[in-house]
């Protein structure tokens, strides 16, 4: 009778996760004809180079010092890991910035992007996003023609005018700062829409690589301009942030059991190694011509809720060292900046004509590797938050009708010993 019980309610939990699992389109609305001769694949390595938070943004998540050693572990670490495997990469740089941080500070980061021998590009926050450690906020207009966009945090949140001024503004700023006009551009947050590729035009930014399906601050999925493919569009370029879907299975001895299902971008911080290498290859089995491997300036740094405590993320510096070790040994697969792409793009656009595939990557997690990552989410996501109270209450339940089994076989053990 007890073990009906707990079957029933572990079932009813089965029921129950299943039902707040995400549902996601399927990849193979979207899939193509796999060829094993695929052509090569070009890999490039974005870095959104910006710091909000903490008493020291500048310090910790952009130059990533954290201790009193004297080690940056921020775009100087990740550049010293490209020059180690022969590669350069693209780091968007918020340059708005500087009215934080002062302009000279600014100024010094993309000069020392530049003085390695790196892509400085543009990336826009054009305002000020509430500080957790309560900084004094910037209470009026950070922009002359608009006096209340302090409270916009995205570029969809103004109008053609306004997108066009800002991306003015910035694209003088690395102008005066490294003597170079940006030729690409990512809006913070993926918060692009299509006055943000028409306002590029006007400023004659040519490459856009604000694309990410699904994400609920892109406006470029309505209607969707592009999955994981080049395209052109009002001769702007854009290269998406390329993404693939991920399906999580819960493996509890020989039981599989289907637990969510997710769109991720091709991330260092957000995907495991295999996750990584088994991606890159789908991408070029399947004729994908452009792949964007994401970073943060801040990859390599982790922190506490209230910013006021740093360290390393060993795992993500020594994840980044080795996938550029397999892109390194793959004749296949050829990494180049977003100023690269430009040129060759100029000189033969059907160089990147490919598929618009989205590879399904499955993962296998035990239940505690399940719980471990449900508890290093949570209180952010909600989704954990209900998997884990649903554990405790399955845990109080088993606990319960365990106890009370007992307690029951006690009783009438010693009803037997007296008769």
């Amino acid at each position: 009778m007890i073990i009906q019980k707990i079957f029933k309610i572990i079932l009813l939990y089965l029921i129950i996760y299943s039902l707040i699992s995400p549902t996601i389109i399927s990849a193979t609305d979207f899939t193509t004809t796999p060829d094993a001769s695929s052509d090569t694949l070009y890999v490039i390595i974005t870095i959104d180079t910006e710091g909000f938070y903490g008493k020291h943004p500048l310090k910790n998540m952009i130059w990533g010092e954290v201790d009193n050693s004297g080690m940056q572990y921020g775009i100087p670490m990740i550049m010293d890991i490209c020059d180690k495997h022969g590669v350069k990469a693209t780091f968007f740089v918020d340059v708005y910035e500087y009215r934080l941080q002062g302009e000279e500070k600014m100024r010094n980061v993309c000069k020392y992007i530049k003085d390695r021998g790196f892509d400085a590009q543009l990336h826009t926050h054009p305002a000020v996003r509430p500080d957790p450690v309560k900084r004094p906020k910037v209470t009026k207009g950070m922009y002359n023609y608009d006096p209340h966009c302090w409270n916009k945090e995205r570029m969809r949140d103004y109008d053609l005018e306004n997108q066009s001024a800002i991306l003015e503004e910035g694209k003088e700023l690395l102008m005066k700062w490294i003597g170079e006009e940006p030729v690409a551009h990512r809006a913070g947050g993926y918060a692009a829409n299509y006055d943000t590729l028409q306002a590029l035009k006007e400023n004659s930014i040519f490459v856009d690589s604000s694309m990410f399906y699904l994400h609920p601050h892109c406006d470029l999925n309505y209607p969707v301009l592009t999955h994981n493919k080049v395209v052109k569009y009002q001769n702007v370029i854009e290269v998406p942030v390329s993404v693939f879907e991920r399906i999580r299975y819960l493996e509890v001895g020989s039981l599989r059991i289907k637990v969510g299902e997710d769109i991720s971008k091709v991330d260092i911080d957000w995907n495991s190694l295999d996750e990584l290498k088994t991606s890159l290859e789908a991408f070029k089995q399947h004729k994908v011509r452009t792949v964007t491997l994401f970073l943060h300036s801040y990859t390599f740094v982790k922190w506490d809720s209230d910013f006021s405590q740093f360290s390393i993320d060993q795992e993500d510096i020594e994840k980044f060292d080795q996938i550029l070790d397999e892109i390194e040994k793959n004749p296949r697969i050829r990494v180049i900046t977003m100023k690269e792409f430009y040129d060759l793009y100029q000189k033969d656009p059907k160089i990147f004509e490919g598929s618009d595939y989205i590879p399904e990557i499955t993962v296998y997690d035990s239940y505690w590797q399940v719980m471990r990552k449900a508890i290093n989410a949570a209180p952010e996501s909600i989704k954990a938050d209900i998997f884990i109270s649903t554990n405790l209450v399955i845990y109080g339940v088993c606990t319960y009708l365990v106890m009370f089994g007992i307690k029951r076989y006690r009783r009438k053990y010693r009803r037997g010993k007296k008769a």
